[in-house]
């Protein structure tokens, strides 16, 4: 798993980034996609693990780097609209 955080703590927002495109358009993935999760409490209380996914990014193989980079700017306005 290849997470965008290394050392996530409770309430970050992160997505796995684990499948990453070369770039090339093959029949079986012309699209991915990403899902955007918070980081919650385990229910024992000892540690952290992913929610279920909040929202997903949809794109092209071809050009991965949009879709993590509309990630990335999901994220972001999220935490602005909700800054307490």
């Amino acid at each position: 798993m290849a997470l965008r955080i290394k050392e996530p703590k409770l309430g970050d927002w992160d997505y796995d980034a684990s499948f990453r495109p070369d770039g090339k358009e093959y029949f079986n993935n012309r699209t991915f996609s990403v899902g955007i999760f918070q980081w919650i409490q385990k229910a024992n209380g000892k540690g952290i693990k992913r929610s279920a996914v909040k929202k997903r990014i949809r794109g092209y193989s071809i050009n991965p780097g949009d879709v993590y980079k509309r990630a990335d700017d999901y994220i972001k306005s999220y935490l602005e609209k909700n800054d307490d």
